[in-house]
């Protein structure tokens, strides 16, 4: 191989580099933008909530923290914000042939399930 095409091709090799370096920048810029807004709405949201913004520390910190975990505070920080509307922390009972709602505990329900058991068992048994 002659020396001038080594030269060409580390050439093309180092644009290349140079390109993807800038890609990876932009690409990067763009995220903290996003990162940026996100902590701002935090921010708005948190001060509202107890009448103090955070420091020029907790929102660099927010700002470098991964995009999930500022999205999770987004949400509790706008849950705080309604009280009036609690999240739902379970289902209703299980109604049961007319019954009033109750809630089985898991004891009840799986000495229901053995006895559904034995039944069939015992039925098989006699077939």
């Amino acid at each position: 191989m002659s020396s001038e095409f080594l030269r060409h091709t580390a050439d093309v090799l180092e644009k290349l580099a140079e390109y993807l370096d800038h890609q990876e920048t932009q690409q990067h810029e763009v995220q903290r933008d996003e990162q940026r807004k996100i902590a701002a709405e935090l921010n708005e949201k948190i001060a509202a909530v107890t009448g103090e913004p955070f420091s020029a520390e907790t929102l660099e910190r927010l700002i470098s923290s991964d995009p999930q975990t500022a999205s999770l505070l987004v949400k509790l920080a706008a849950r705080s914000e309604r009280p009036e509307s609690p999240d739902e922390l379970g289902s209703p009972g299980d109604l049961r042939d007319g019954e009033t709602a109750q809630s089985l505990t898991k004891t009840a329900m799986t000495k229901e399930s053995q006895q559904h058991a034995d039944g069939r068992f015992l039925d098989w048994i006699l077939s």
